[in-house]
């Protein structure tokens, strides 16, 4: 019931600010944001309203504003010190991670180089010798005293040919010893299989028949001669 003099209270739900749940219902009790309070039925919606010590406020209606964040206590100097340390470390690190990422992109940039340089070289070196191969092949060499001489003078064209020259000289006295030895043992095994000579023979063929002569044929004289 209002008082003598005060106009009367309309019903429905009284609400005021709480401190804690931002509005509530001073008739039903229920409490949080105006809205949602609004929204459902009082309860005692005629009842006449219970206010509580720690909430003096008994205006109805009132626009509710919604609690603030808690304000953050200020650093101190130390504090402040500390992380712009942990702020100049950590700038410093990703610094050193920008340069190492960019020392590893210039190794990888100059080892492709490298590489490359080298194909090339090989490239060079192949066709220069397959190059002198065949010149030395067209003179009449080998093929594999060919690439034996490149590769020996370290494609040095005067002295590969020198040394393909050398090396066909030794080879040819070789085969001329080697033929020596064999014409040797082979006249040694000819040699063994004859058989002896004799004064009257030869290992050849037989001696023709001597022709008879006077001094070889005694007459009648000297046998009777001799008899008596």
């Amino acid at each position: 019931m209002a008082a003598i003099g005060e106009p009367p209270l309309r019903s429905g739900h009284y609400t005021v600010k709480s401190k804690i749940h931002g509005f509530e219902c001073l008739r039903c009790g229920m409490k949080g944001y105006i809205r949602d309070i609004m929204e459902k039925p009082c309860e005692f919606p005629n009842a006449i309203p219970k206010y509580h010590d720690d909430e003096p406020s008994k205006t109805g209606d009132e626009t509710f504003v919604a609690p603030t964040e808690p304000t953050l206590p200020e650093p101190d100097d130390a504090d402040v010190a500390a992380l712009q340390e942990e702020l100049q470390a950590l700038q410093l690190a990703e610094a050193e991670f920008d340069l190492l990422e960019a020392i590893q992109a210039e190794q990888q940039a100059l080892e492709a180089m490298a590489k490359e340089q080298a194909a090339l070289e090989t490239q060079e070196k192949t066709e220069k010798i397959d190059g002198m191969v065949a010149d030395l092949v067209a003179k009449g060499f080998p093929d594999e005293i060919a690439h034996w001489a490149v590769q020996e003078s370290k494609l040095k064209w005067a002295e590969a040919l020198d040394l393909a020259y050398q090396r066909i000289q030794r080879e040819e006295h070789e085969i001329l010893k080697e033929k020596e030895k064999e014409e040797k043992r082979l006249a040694k095994d000819t040699t063994v299989k004859r058989k002896p000579a004799t004064p009257c023979s030869s290992t050849s063929m037989p001696p023709p028949p001597l022709p008879l002569s006077k001094t070889c044929v005694p007459s009648t004289q000297t046998i009777l001669r001799n008899s008596t």
